[in-house]
């Protein structure tokens, strides 16, 4: 029996720490990324607190644990310049920006599991791999994102101006753009707020998860069964 734990969107929320002491024992807990810049009442300090006991974590089980990437942290992210989107804490950047930079090979864009479902910040469609990528694997989107960063900026194309364009990065499209233009995976991602996590009406090969339901839920995955959890 294989377990993964699915952890959204963070914003400083504390309420990781009871999920992953509840499963403690899972092979694999990963976190779709937005470790920063609130939506609650949190400080720029508190959440520089948490992003730091989260790299803690990280560290303490770096084979269980999987960082993502989500477009909170990106506009902090070093190399990263002229990408200052809502949310941005220009009080707390260069601290933000420090963390990032010294522990940046702890974290990643993307994750394939062993059913080859991917999990990212917000998914990946046909339109952006073949305009920005080539080919999907894992491991290309990955050194992309080590040596290239920049090819994860928002599309300024996007008329609407919040993402919800098939041609967006996978820290940037919304729900409607990926159930349109979605790679074949069956895809687990975090970005647009939800109360409760929500699944795609396609079939689970072609569907997606979106798991940004914190404080109320996370998802577990067991073999190829998925549970919805209250927190």
């Amino acid at each position: 029996m294989t377990k993964i734990v699915a952890i959204g969107d963070i914003h400083g929320r504390t309420c990781w720490k009871q999920i992953v002491e509840k499963h403690k024992y899972a092979d694999r807990i990963i976190f779709i990324g937005d470790y920063v810049d609130t939506h609650e009442n949190y400080t720029g300090l508190e959440q520089l607190e948490n992003l730091r006991e989260i790299i803690n974590f990280k560290e303490e089980n770096k084979e269980k644990v999987v960082l993502l990437i989500g477009n909170h942290d990106f506009q902090y992210w070093p190399g990263i310049e002229n990408e200052i989107y809502s949310g941005y804490q220009a009080g707390m950047a260069a601290s933000f920006r420090y963390e990032f930079e010294t522990y940046k090979k702890l974290f990643q864009m993307c994750y394939v599991d062993q059913h080859d479902t991917i999990y990212s910040h917000a998914g990946f469609t046909e339109s952006f791999i073949n305009r920005r990528i080539g080919s999907f694997s894992e491991k290309n989107i990955n050194d992309i994102f080590k040596y290239k960063p920049q090819t994860f900026n928002f599309f300024y194309g996007d008329r609407n101006g919040c993402g919800d364009d098939v041609r967006q990065s996978c820290i940037w499209v919304r729900p409607n753009s990926l159930h349109k233009d979605k790679i074949d995976n069956f895809q687990v991602v975090g970005h647009t707020r939800s109360g409760q996590i929500v699944h795609s009406e396609k079939s689970e090969r072609k569907g997606f998860y979106v798991i940004d339901a914190l404080p109320n839920q996370c998802l577990i995955r067991i073999d190829e069964k998925f549970i919805i959890e209250n927190v």
